[in-house]
């Protein structure tokens, strides 16, 4: 990657707000789309209201003007001007800092015997309980036993009812070296997933297996209609009830995989058919702590 290249994240945020002040007020061109009112000086009140919104929230956390609760406002007020608009990193705070936990994620653990699903959704889209809670639904094969999605647990039943000669770029890890994107059949990949000696063969996030694979889709809509649910994170035309969801596929073999600390902006759903994965959560509340802001810039 060459200089200009690795300066630009730096440069594209004022970049934008220049672009933007430019067109609402320079040559006079601003005036024939945009009233008078919506200068530079209105700009910035917005901004202060949501910093100072922003701001309220974290000043309730820790004990007032104690080490924790300046460090942590002020990593805050960092991140939101230099990260935020000009992406420039601002670097975590030491654990040290971290005298007073404040904020804690809790498991909702349901079963589908006693927990509809229906009502399993409207639990997840209760803001107010997702934010320190993670919602889980066990065992939903047990109220769609006839479902075959149950039965895709080894590579075997992935090439008796899979369409095995579709291609698909998969993410290739090699032992202590960088990974590569390599295109396989469905077929080839089966062959190599269960290699894992020497390298994960994997597909990640992959928007369009679920779409690409008939069967697959056919069990994924029925199994959702025998829980009495319209629910689907299958790709749709704009405009339909089912245009606001996507699915996404994670494929892999055993448990040497992992990934790095991401977070999703998006509402998640996600549906394990065997294997087992292990899962850590950190509150959304401890960002400063993270480290977060050279990842963000990375990707």
């Amino acid at each position: 990657m060459g200089p200009i290249a690795e300066a630009f994240p730096h440069i594209a945020g004022p970049i934008f707000w220049l672009l933007c002040y430019s067109a609402l007020t320079c040559c006079g061109y601003g005036k024939k789309f945009w009233p008078s009112w919506l200068n530079l000086r209105w700009f910035f009140t917005v901004f202060v209201f949501i910093y100072a919104r922003v701001l309220y929230d974290i000043s309730v956390l820790a004990p007032p003007l104690s080490q924790q609760w300046f460090a942590e406002l002020f990593w805050w007020t960092k991140f939101n001007f230099m990260t935020g608009l000009l992406w420039i990193d601002t670097p975590p705070l030491s654990l040290d800092t971290l005298q007073h936990h404040h904020s804690k994620i809790n498991v909702i653990d349901l079963h589908a015997s006693n927990t509809s699903f229906t009502e399993f959704l409207k639990m997840t889209k209760d803001n107010a309980l997702t934010y320190n809670n993670v919602i889980v639904l066990r065992d939903i094969f047990s109220q769609a036993p006839d479902n075959k999605l149950q039965f895709l647990n080894t590579t075997e039943a992935f090439k008796k009812y899979m369409d095995l000669d579709q291609v698909y770029q998969t993410m290739v890890f090699p032992k202590n070296k960088q990974h590569k994107v390599k295109k396989y059949t469905f077929r080839e990949f089966l062959d190599l997933m269960p290699q894992t000696d020497e390298q994960l063969t994997t597909l990640m996030f992959h928007y369009g297996f679920l779409e690409s694979q008939k069967w697959l889709l056919e069990q994924y809509e029925n199994l959702w209609e025998a829980l009495g649910s319209g629910f689907t994170a299958g790709t749709a035309p704009a405009g339909t009830a089912y245009s606001n969801y996507r699915s996404h596929t994670f494929l892999y073999h055993g448990t040497k995989y992992r990934t790095r600390l991401h977070a999703a902006p998006p509402m998640d759903y996600f549906l394990q058919i065997a294997n087992t994965k292990k899962w850590r959560f950190i509150h959304k509340r401890y960002m400063p702590y993270l480290g977060v802001g050279e990842l963000c810039l990375k990707e």
